[in-house]
């Protein structure tokens, strides 16, 4: 489960409420939160804002997409999808837009962080 805190650590609002939601990320340039949830049964990634607001989902495919991470600037998350046969590492913009493949090879890859 995944739930929004305030500072004070008062829980403030529920997010995704199933027990295989996990691997969240805040953005530290926004008040965005990204997360992994399985609703159709393949982990999908979701953005929603630090309030609980405003759930989306940004990725939507018959393969699992998981270790989300947020560029430095907060202009791109960086993850790893099973899209392809095995874990590739892709970036799209944080409204789900240009999802793009960066590594292409027979190895799986998973983010560790933006370098």
């Amino acid at each position: 489960m995944v739930f929004v805190v305030s500072r004070r650590g008062q829980r403030a609002a529920l997010v995704a409420g199933s027990e295989q939601d996990a691997a969240h990320q805040r953005c530290h340039y926004s008040s965005q939160l990204a997360f992994v949830s399985s609703p159709s049964g393949t982990k999908e990634v979701f953005l929603v804002n630090s309030d609980g607001t405003n759930q989306r989902r940004l990725t939507n495919n018959s393969a699992d997409d998981f270790a989300i991470n947020w560029s430095p600037d907060g202009s791109k998350l960086l993850f790893a999808s099973m899209r392809d046969g095995n874990s590739e590492l892709y970036s799209m913009n944080p409204d789900g837009t240009g999802q793009t493949r960066i590594t292409t090879n027979s190895v799986s890859d998973v983010p560790f962080g933006w370098r």
